[in-house]
């Protein structure tokens, strides 16, 4: 006759109370349910997402329940009795692992193994075992749910931080463009977002379409039926017309942000997929809504403040970050045999921190580097100065581009605040071999071509510099260059110039490296600032225009004003 050990039992619970695995603690249950009462086979009952138990364990010989499903209402027919079904795979019992009328599984027993039928005092084992499980299971369940809400609490917490160090970061900032470019820096940062645009509306009621990252064409039609949007939703949440939802879905628009200050709507934030695919979360949604408004606000505060004030410290403080930038670009360009390059930088009224830099580290070999820093005046500057000290003190030791990235990112994220950022491309040219290998850390993509067109955009690598502390998953990307091949390098003061109505647009560059492929590297450089200059017309230059060169030579190409 079995007979109850309390002392076991107690051992029993106190071990599966040690164990945070579901699968694990019902394996146990079932090996003790078995071996105490010398059962043959037996399995264990779960349910699955369409609200079926199937078998999660399986021991014994049983291949009839391989694969096997049961409806909840088939699984009992009374307690501790199987129904036909189970019956016909040589289940006699079942055992319900119960918390509070939840069910957590069921364990199925086929026959002992001296053929006898389960006794009473051996069901109240089963009971007690049943019970020690629940308890057991139940306990990792609450463990789960104190992980996951631990996890949202420290999300929210940085978030929180995130947003406080945001609010004091635009109470510091005057430029539009630079409010604009910490928030997009925000999103990728806090989200993995890289496309959005933002529509700003000024007291008449006109709108002004900024940032576009998103291949979105805006009309009134458009417009009038976002402007009814009163929080932040998904787009496939919102309630719009079949026509504007088609538009603003192939455009790539999950997420549509109204951005108001003081109960007055001053713009909308268009928020497109995150880079990883994944679903956005209330918590998400709520960031997204802060964030936004915080940039409505500052650039409300700054537009109005402009209006008004004109900041002499400001101008001073300009012009000394001006002359600590003109000090950090390369005095002189190396000449390799059979390559041009070239650089040139045009700074903005406002000083930001656009750099780049040509470095001989071998022979043969030349660093070469674009970059563009987040926020403008001293504080630019002098971010600049560390990443350019870093990046030349760090040449000459020929490290692999992803070591060499991995320090930069190290020395900017410990010496810079965590509202300040880098974009940084960054490639190794090779004259002898006539390769070029590059990894892209969050910078407008260089863009390769030649006579033809363009060939490739240089967008292998990883995130922009400073975001995170160790962080080294950069890919590296690889050029194999071709007489006449042409790598062009940029900041966004280029595409993102702006005239009264649009920017000049990625596609406008390609337009004129692809048109103007055979000009020599300095006549390119006319060129373009002149296409810049007759786009823009009478708007000022809002920010740094920033430009560098690699062309392997042929003989279709000469150094004149061709």
């Amino acid at each position: 006759m079995l007979q109850i050990n309390l002392e076991s039992l107690i051992d029993f619970s106190a071990k599966l109370n040690e164990i945070n695995d579901e699968k694990l603690i019902l394996n146990s249950a079932l090996l003790a349910i078995m071996g105490k009462l010398k059962i043959v086979k037996a399995c264990v009952f779960q349910k699955n997402d369409k609200n079926e138990y199937e078998t999660s364990i399986i021991k014994g010989f049983n291949p009839k329940t391989e694969n096997f499903t049961i409806n909840e209402k088939d699984l009992f027919e009374k307690d501790f009795s199987s129904n036909k079904i189970l019956k016909k795979t040589g289940y006699q019992y079942c055992i319900p692992i119960n918390y509070n009328d939840i069910n957590f599984a069921v364990i199925c027993l086929g026959k002992k193994i001296d053929g006898k039928k389960i006794t009473k005092i051996e069901r109240f084992y089963c009971k007690l075992i049943s019970n020690i499980t629940a308890i057991s299971l139940q306990n990792v369940k609450h463990y789960q749910e104190i992980i996951v809400a631990n996890k949202k609490l420290q999300l929210r917490n940085q978030l929180l931080d995130t947003l406080f160090e945001m609010s004091k970061d635009f109470n510091l900032i005057l430029s539009k463009n630079e409010i604009v470019k910490i928030l997009s820096f925000r999103l990728m940062g806090q989200l993995l977002i890289s496309r959005f645009a933002i529509i700003l509306f000024d007291p008449n009621e006109n709108f002004d379409f900024i940032n576009n990252r998103l291949e979105l064409k805006i009309n009134n039609q458009l417009i009038k039926s976002l402007k009814y949007i009163k929080k932040t939703q998904l787009t496939n949440q919102v309630n719009l017309s079949k026509s504007i939802l088609k538009k603003l879905t192939d455009s790539g628009v999950s997420v549509i942000s109204p951005l108001i200050v003081q109960g007055n709507l001053k713009g909308i934030l268009l928020i497109g997929k995150k880079l990883n695919n994944e679903d956005y979360t209330q918590e998400n949604l709520d960031f997204i809504d802060s964030l936004g408004n915080l940039a409505i606000l500052a650039l409300e505060n700054a537009r109005l403040f402009n209006e008004e004030i004109e900041k002499k410290r400001l101008e001073s403080e300009l012009n000394l970050a001006y002359e600590i930038q003109l000090n950090l670009f390369p005095r002189s360009i190396p000449e390799p045999d059979g390559y041009e390059l070239f650089g040139y930088s045009i700074p903005s009224r406002q000083i930001g921190g656009d750099y780049y830099d040509f470095i001989q580290i071998q022979e043969s070999k030349f660093l070469v580097a674009i970059a563009d820093i987040s926020g403008k005046g001293i504080p630019a500057a002098l971010l600049m100065s560390n990443l350019q000290a870093s990046l030349r003190t760090l040449a000459p030791m020929n490290l692999p581009l992803k070591d060499l990235l991995k320090r930069l990112n190290k020395v900017i994220y410990d010496n810079t605040t965590p509202d300040k950022f880098v974009t940084l491309f960054c490639g190794i040219l090779d004259t002898n071999n006539h390769t070029f290998d590059y990894i892209n850390a969050g910078h407008n993509p260089p863009l390769c071509y030649d006579k033809s067109g363009i060939k490739k955009e240089l967008t292998e690598g990883g995130i922009i510099l400073g975001i995170f502390d160790d962080y080294d998953n950069y890919a590296q990307g690889h050029l194999d260059l071709l007489q006449g091949d042409t790598i062009f390098f940029y900041t966004d003061g280029i595409t993102e110039a702006r005239n009264e109505n649009e920017e000049f647009s990625e596609n406008n560059l390609k337009k004129i490296l692809t048109k103007n492929s055979k000009a020599s590297v300095k006549k390119l450089k006319e060129i373009i600032l002149e296409n810049l200059k007759n786009f823009q017309g009478n708007a000022p230059q809002s920010d740094d225009i920033t430009m560098a060169i690699i062309r392997r030579k042929t003989n279709l190409y000469q150094n004149d004003n061709h």
